[in-house]
């Protein structure tokens, strides 16, 4: 969102031979304004990750539809918003589990009184996080 161009520059200045900024929403799917985690470190060599999400109640589709890069053999760490819609907690620590990692919510519960829709439960939980384990190389 152009809103935050100026925002993220200043806050990752410091940082800039380490940070890329893309100017796309993480989505699903790639296109002109859109792209997945995935494109957006095809060039890259990675050992570890570190995935942070809040991104509106698209949390759900962008974990599924990345399920290439999370399966990887790589130490990956992933922290996500499951308040926005009333199932997204349970649908991601599924997906998650079922993809190898532990997962774990935080403490305490949101009511997201911004949901259209809102019924219950009324209280979600705020955030998983989640870890995989990885067998240990002899």
């Amino acid at each position: 969102d152009e809103l935050w161009a100026e925002p993220l520059k200043a806050t990752f200045e410091r940082y800039k031979d380490k940070v890329t900024l893309i100017n796309k929403f993480i989505s699903d799917k790639d296109g002109p304004t859109e792209i997945t985690i995935e494109s957006c470190l095809r060039n890259t060599a990675i050992k570890t990750l570190f995935i942070k999400m809040d991104i509106e109640g698209e949390e759900c589709k962008v974990i599924g539809s990345n399920q290439n890069l999370l399966s990887k053999e790589i130490d990956i760490r992933i922290v996500c918003c499951t308040y926005h819609n009333r199932h997204d907690a349970e649908t991601l620590k599924g997906m998650l589990e079922s993809s190898g990692y532990t997962t774990e919510f935080s403490d305490g519960f949101v009511l997201f009184i911004w949901d259209e829709n809102l019924q219950p439960p009324y209280f979600r939980h705020g955030l998983i996080r989640a870890k995989r384990q990885l067998p240990e190389r002899v």
